[in-house]
């Protein structure tokens, strides 16, 4: 994840503000997740929760896997909308549940 604003910076050209800008999927997918994840995770427990999302966080990777100078910009967003949607899904589950243990 950390190579991708270089990605957009010295393969795409794109300036500073744009990479930023091209990285927002991520956010929204996260920011989309999170709130549907918290109750569902105290409810059935965080398990339950993150194994789908790890599910979408290997699917995301694939997809960037593929990534050359010519790949579109709609796959690209996308498999940031997918990983944030699978970051949104495990991270605050997993976190809970580590809070509640201890």
């Amino acid at each position: 994840m950390m190579l991708l604003p270089t990605y957009f910076l010295l393969v795409r050209g794109e300036t500073t503000l744009h990479a930023g800008l091209l990285l927002a999927p991520q956010g929204f997918g996260a920011m989309i997740m999170m709130p549907l994840t918290g109750a569902p995770a105290d409810r059935v427990g965080a398990r339950r929760i993150v194994l789908p999302g790890m599910v979408l966080l290997v699917g995301s990777m694939a997809m960037l896997t593929q990534v050359t100078a010519t790949t579109p910009y709609w796959i690209l967003l996308s498999a940031l909308f997918v990983m944030g949607l699978g970051m949104g899904r495990t991270m605050m589950p997993i976190t809970t549940s580590a809070l509640q243990t201890l």
